[in-house]
């Protein structure tokens, strides 16, 4: 079974350069990361850094032989080198593909080889079968994750999106109640409130933890303050469907802001009723009938709807024909051009209110609750239905309170309505909900959070007490031994390890924390990937970010799943375990980019690898500032120009899908002139570093331009400028010290 995304280079002779270039699309389409070698590469230097580069990274190398292999000058280095290089170095495993009849060299024919024959659609389709077993296993990291999240597996941590909590509302709210206080009173709070974080950060968990049928659970006989919130899913909605049509009028804009806000206001009433009649047919809430017949005509009055009978779900039925009516009108009107007038209606934050005292007044549980309308996926609406929700949560207090969840993005509406800008501090809070590891607050709430999510869910999953330190063992063998590592913490130093062990043990120990991390992954080049394993370990490569935790620990219980336990009988995740966990959950996330990001995923995929592959590099040839995945962007003024649209649409949407994290410059790094721009930051998600190879710690900027970031985007150029790339960072900052040192 794979632990990681593979990668494969594949070297070829000049000629036969379109079977090359099939088999890297079949094979990146399997999930694998594809190095080819081209015929057009550069003479010299660049040409023996390609080679090498490609060969020692590598996890496979496929040799494509053929009668044109004999005089592939090239070629045959490469053969030579990756074999050389498994045999000695345990390196890259090498496999032959036999294009034709021609012997396969003595040490190539010792090998397991494959065979294509030209023009034969059935030859090349098992070739491709049996290579892409032979590289990827049995099972792709995506379906080992898939079977991990099974829900008749019994793995007790496969519960990773809200609505897998549905059956278990209790264990929702009380593994995803807010996990600190501050996080607690903002969302408590009538002011209105955002939160904010890339996918997997529990936004929806928190919003549902909040839902009255998930708080009123977790604060049954709680005195003073408390709330009654419902939960709806933001959608574009009859709209979605015409809105081209609706713009071809000259007075369309009035009446589409209009009846989207119509539209957008029965829903959130239609949820208010909808729990409030759940949470007392499920005796939540305490209504007698009289308060129910009572609150059911005030209801039927506000609406200025006829329900047959004083019953809550009549009232709902009305509301809901009052929403089909309003994309039935947009449906004929502007679909089918038929002659129709606007439905009247008038659902508005008044009535809103309204609705609100109406419940209070007759259910009396809830007269001192506040309301609060939670509403969730943000991002999915248009401009101008942005702005609408702008506008409510502007006004709505102190009658009721709006809560959002979004994700990360930099061109969100602050308009309203009225015209009135909608403005963070003054207007709302937002909660950022990716945890930022390096403050120390931050992380205890972040560490508090695991603990309880682990110690809930086997608790009730599987009736047993666990702590995350007893589940969660780290390794207890040292990974690398000291005498290399030091030894390449000497050479970063740039001392022989004669001299180092004569400094000083406070500057010795500086160094080893300064380059440790960065010695240990040159020590483990070309043998084995890094491992990973501990709570500690894991929390870190999480990024902060819950979902990932929760995805490493259902894969590390699942390949894990033999029943074994710790020496005192409880449950254990093995380090061994953990470690596959991290690379699997590593591989599978970013693999999936391509089918979970809209129209940017499979750019935002290549894009990452190849930065990652020119962060590799560094980290691994940069003589003074190795771990350097923070990408400091010298001219984020150029994301404007229209030459630059691509770059900024995949940059903006690895920052929404939480790939990257963008930090702006900082005071200490203000421009020397006031009409420079300031350098902005994209740190890559630590949960990608295992895939990637790289280390999760970004403790150095790489700064680099617009210019050079968009060829590693442009088609036909990604190679070029991933060797250009490379060489650049390292080279320069190389060359500049040895002018600084002399050496």
């Amino acid at each position: 079974m794979t632990s990681s995304l593979i990668r494969v280079f594949i070297s070829h002779a000049g000629r036969d350069w379109r079977i090359a270039e099939r088999l890297a699309e079949d094979l990146r389409a399997a999930g694998n990361h594809i190095t080819v070698d081209l015929d057009n590469l550069s003479a010299g230097d660049d040409v023996v850094q390609f080679m090498n580069d490609g060969i020692v990274e590598a996890d496979f190398i496929l040799i494509l032989h053929s009668q044109h292999t004999v005089d592939a000058i090239i070629q045959t280095a490469e053969m030579n080198a990756a074999i050389w290089n498994q045999i000695n170095q345990s390196g890259a495993v090498c496999m032959a593909v036999r294009l034709d009849n021609t012997p396969l060299p003595p040490l190539l024919g010792t090998k397991k080889f494959v065979e294509i024959k030209e023009e034969n659609e059935e030859s090349y389709a098992g070739a491709l079968e049996e290579i892409v077993e032979r590289i990827n296993g049995a099972e792709h990291p995506t379906q080992t994750v898939s079977r991990a999240f099974a829900v008749d597996g019994g793995n007790p941590f496969r519960r990773t999106r809200a609505e897998y909590f549905e059956d278990d509302r209790d264990l929702l709210a009380r593994t995803f109640a807010p996990p600190d206080q501050s996080r607690l009173s903002k969302l408590e709070d009538v002011a209105p409130c955002i939160l904010e974080g890339p996918r997997g950060t529990g936004k929806s968990m928190l919003l549902m933890s909040l839902r009255a049928r998930n708080y009123l659970l977790r604060h049954s006989g709680h005195q003073g303050p408390q709330i009654f919130g419902c939960y709806l899913k933001l959608t574009r909605g009859a709209l979605t469907n015409v809105l081209d049509l609706l713009m071809r009028g000259d007075n369309v804009e009035a009446m589409l802001r209009e009846t989207s806000s119509q539209e957008l206001f029965v829903c959130i009433l239609e949820s208010m009723l909808s729990e409030v009649r759940y949470c007392i047919e499920n005796g939540m809430l305490t209504c007698t009938e009289n308060d129910r017949q009572a609150l059911c005509r005030d209801l039927a009055v506000l609406f200025e709807v006829a329900p047959a009978s004083p019953e809550l779900g009549d009232v709902l039925r009305s509301l809901g024909a009052v929403r089909r009516a309003i994309a039935s009108f947009l449906r004929k009107r502007f679909i089918y051009d038929e002659a129709i007038d606007v439905p009247t209606v008038a659902f508005d934050a008044d009535l809103l209110g309204e609705t609100v005292a109406a419940v209070k007044k007759h259910i009396r549980d809830l007269a001192d609750h506040g309301f609060v309308v939670l509403l969730d996926e943000y991002e999915n609406l248009y401009d101008f239905q942005q702005e609408i929700v702008n506008g409510l949560a502007k006004t709505a207090a102190p009658r009721f309170s709006i809560k959002i969840a979004r994700k990360r993005s930099v061109g969100y509406r602050s308009s309203t309505p009225s015209g009135q800008e909608w403005q963070e501090t003054h207007d709302y809070s937002k909660i950022d909900l990716v945890y930022n590891l390096a403050d120390s607050q931050q992380r205890t709430a972040y560490r508090n959070l695991l603990n309880r999510f682990v110690e809930n869910l086997v608790r009730e999953e599987l009736n047993e007490q666990v702590t995350l330190d007893d589940l969660l063992p780290a390794f207890d063998t040292r990974e690398v031994p000291d005498e290399r590592w030091l030894e390449a913490v000497a050479t970063l130093s740039k001392v022989s390890r004669e001299v180092f062990e004569e400094w000083p043990e406070k500057d010795r120990q500086e160094k080893i924390r300064y380059y440790r991390t960065a010695a240990v992954y040159r020590c483990l080049q070309g043998r084995q990937k890094k491992r990973f394993a501990g709570c500690a370990e894991l929390a870190f490569v999480s990024s902060g970010v819950i979902r990932y935790f929760q995805e490493m620990l259902a894969v590390g219980y699942y390949l894990g799943s033999d029943g074994k336990k710790g020496g005192d009988g409880r449950l254990v995740i093995s380090p061994e375990m953990q470690n596959q966990a991290v690379h699997l959950v590593s591989s599978h996330n970013l693999t999936s980019l391509s089918r979970n990001v809209e129209g940017k995923g499979e750019a935002l995929r290549f894009f990452l690898l190849d930065l990652g592959g020119c962060l590799r590099h560094k980290l691994l040839n940069h003589s003074s500032e190795p771990e350097a995945a923070r990408i400091s962007l010298k001219d984020p003024e150029r994301l404007d120009d229209d030459g630059m649209s691509q770059l900024r649409e995949v940059l903006d949407a690895g920052v929404r899908e939480g790939v990257f994290e963008i930090r702006d410059g900082l005071p200490g790094y203000l421009p020397r002139h006031s009409d420079e721009a300031q350098a902005v930051e994209y740190v890559i998600c630590r949960m990608f570093a295992p895939v990637l190879g790289i280390s999760p710690r970004a403790r150095w900027r790489t700064e680099t331009t617009c210019s050079e970031l968009l060829q590693l985007i442009e088609r036909g150029g990604r190679l070029q400028a991933v060797r250009t790339i490379k060489s650049r960072w390292v080279r320069e900052v190389n060359d500049k010290q040895k002018r600084l040192t002399g050496v």
